[in-house]
């Protein structure tokens, strides 16, 4: 194979991989398309729609649940954690956290978050916020690091696009116009 064999096609390689389009991962599509989740199980599902709606109104519908998966999955998801220090992937800390309210939810008695009164939710939700929940598993990242978790991943689904800030009434202004809402 000779040098200018070679360039003719690379060339036409990068001419068809520039001319297919883009796909962008929509979780609000996702979710109403019932994609199948690939890292986490549906109770950790149900867990983290409840506890992200509970904080971020509209986070469930957003497809809260399908961006988090779908970003573990990622071999560099965009999650806020990743700021956090930690080491190695994200999701065996999320797995860590969910199983952990899981745990905490169940040594109180109350059952799933998501049967609980809007109150009384609340009154879980400052546990964790403040660190006072009770049992907490030692091994997963702290309550105040798990509800930032879920509090700014329902912020990102629900407001961090075009259509969020017009939601808001607030004009979206961001360095590089992205090639969709989502």
């Amino acid at each position: 194979m000779d040098r200018r064999h070679l360039l003719k096609v690379g060339g036409a390689s990068l001419a068809m991989t520039a001319a297919a389009p883009l796909s962008l991962f929509d979780p609000r599509v996702a979710r109403a398309q019932g994609i199948p989740f690939k890292v986490l199980s549906p109770d950790e599902v149900t867990m983290i729609e409840s506890l992200s709606d509970a904080l971020v109104p509209g986070a469930r519908d957003a497809g809260v649940s399908h961006y988090i998966d779908h970003e573990l999955a990622s071999p560099s998801p965009r999650l806020l954690l990743r700021f956090a220090q930690l080491r190695g992937q994200l999701a065996p800390y999320y797995h860590g956290a969910l199983a952990a309210f899981a745990a905490s939810m169940t040594a109180q008695g109350n059952g799933a978050f998501s049967s609980l009164s809007p109150d009384a939710q609340h009154t879980i939700i400052e546990a964790v916020r403040t660190g006072t929940i009770k049992p907490w598993n030692a091994g997963a990242v702290p309550p105040p690091v798990f509800y930032g978790m879920m509090r700014n991943d329902g912020v990102d689904v629900v407001y961090g696009s075009v259509e969020g800030f017009k939601n808001l009434d607030m004009p979206y202004m961001p360095h590089i116009m992205p090639k969709t809402t989502w």
